[in-house]
């Protein structure tokens, strides 16, 4: 009997990702700070902002996603209870 299934598998492989997606442009700034273009801390700075807009979007995208997964076949946003 497998101890994880393949959808929580590819459910915990997603939110992985979307912390790595947070964390690298953070060290990316950092590395073209400190051995490229020596302009500390301003690109360490941009790359957590750019981190942290960029996991913002993707959360928004992946609750989104699951929203319409469990949303029932044929019924809009506005039967659903949900009004844009």
């Amino acid at each position: 009997m497998p101890m994880f299934s393949s959808k929580a598998l590819g459910d915990y492989a997603r939110y992985s990702q979307l912390g790595l997606e947070m964390v690298a442009p953070i060290i990316a700034g950092y590395l073209l700070d400190a051995f490229v273009f020596g302009s500390e801390p301003w690109l360490t700075i941009a790359g957590a902002v750019f981190g942290l807009f960029w996991s913002l979007y993707r959360v928004i995208r992946l609750v989104e996603r699951e929203e319409r997964k469990e949303r029932p076949e044929g019924v809009s946003q506005e039967q659903n209870g949900r009004v844009e």
